[in-house]
């Protein structure tokens, strides 16, 4: 998974599509790498039409725990965009991170222990986002050589969940964890690929459910009598 961990000492604001950076202080004008900048976006049309409202070049974009994501700026306005306004940002035109505030505000959810930002996935009919389906965790001493020879002990935390997908339902404001249960009943709706699905003996194993949820995404995005779900919006979210 690609992510971007930049260095520069500020997080800038600038207008998306120009292609660079002005740098007011010293009154010159310098490329920016894609891979250095972060995308904002204020609501799900902007979304799923990829046009972000901001763009800032210079966070520092930290991975937690393998499916969390702290973004730092040093710049406290940037960082409340990024804290309490954003559904969800794209890094360095690859990684989608969706904005964990914004899902607790906007979705019931089954599930509190999401933080920061997450993965999100989506595509013009569904969306989805993935974390852990339970956040015990521990942290244990591990002894680490040193490059003098020497054993040191160094506090390792350990995860003791399994990812999962969480659907995004628009309709009924609710997100939910996908299961057996759940995938067995979206699948309702293509009777031959659910049957395939009740008889694989380990359906209950994560990589069953994800390998048919694919498939199930493939079958929605081809079916014509499925709708888009670009949600109507309230105040911009």
């Amino acid at each position: 998974m690609l992510l971007a961990l930049v260095t520069s000492n500020a997080a800038t604001a600038r207008p998306v599509g120009n292609g660079a950076l002005q740098d007011t202080a010293a009154g010159t004008v310098q490329p920016v790498d894609s891979i250095d900048t972060v995308y904002v976006y204020l609501n799900w049309n902007q979304i799923f039409s990829h046009k972000p409202a901001i763009a800032y070049s210079g966070p520092i974009v930290f991975p937690n725990n393998g499916l969390e994501y702290e973004i730092y700026t040093l710049d406290d306005t940037s960082q409340a965009v990024l804290d309490k306004a954003a559904v969800a940002i794209n890094v360095g035109d690859s990684l989608w991170l969706v904005n964990t505030n914004y899902l607790k505000k906007n979705f019931e959810c089954q599930y509190n222990g999401f933080y920061n930002y997450i993965p999100l996935y989506f595509s013009s009919k569904i969306a989805f986002c993935q974390y852990w389906d339970d956040y015990a965790q521990e942290y244990y001493l591990r002894p680490m050589l040193t490059a003098t020879g020497e054993h040191v002990l160094e506090p390792v935390l350990l995860h003791r969940g399994q990812p999962r997908y969480y659907i995004l339902d628009f309709d009924k404001k609710e997100l939910y964890a996908l299961d057996q249960k759940r995938l067995a009943k979206l699948l309702a709706a293509y009777p031959e690929l659910r049957e395939r699905y009740l008889s694989r003996k380990h359906r209950n194993d994560p990589d069953v459910i994800a390998f048919y949820f694919q498939k199930y995404i493939e079958a929605v995005d081809n079916d014509s009598t499925v709708p888009t779900i670009i949600p109507a919006e309230k105040n911009g979210n």
